[in-house]
């Protein structure tokens, strides 16, 4: 999928995490060199940091497959996500006991 994507250069130049050669190290990295070079220009600078902690653990399911088949996702593998991410169920073990079986809608 994300061969495809790259092919119809729908990613953005500043998507690091999943990209081939790029991490999380590397988004800091240009970060603090765009900073550097602003300050270095007589640029004021504010930062602000926001927390997105499981933010994409928490995306729901139809709106994922929306986004896929807006982007040209191939009709088969758009089937095949959503097999797998349609109907899911779990449950949670917490020091022995298990809770009740919940359906799942995002992740």
């Amino acid at each position: 999928m994300l061969k495809y994507l790259e092919s119809q250069d729908v990613l953005s130049p500043y998507q690091h995490g999943f990209m081939n050669g790029r991490s999380c190290l590397s988004n800091l990295l240009v970060t603090l060199e765009n900073w550097t070079a602003a300050l270095e220009e007589g640029y004021g600078l504010d930062i602000f940091y926001l927390d997105y902690q499981k933010a994409f653990d928490t995306v729901p399911h139809k709106r994922l497959l929306s986004k896929l088949e807006w982007y040209g996702t191939h009709e088969q593998v758009l089937n095949w996500i959503q097999n797998f991410l349609m109907n899911r169920r779990m449950n949670v073990v917490v020091n022995g006991s298990r809770s009740g079986w919940a359906d799942v809608y995002s992740g």
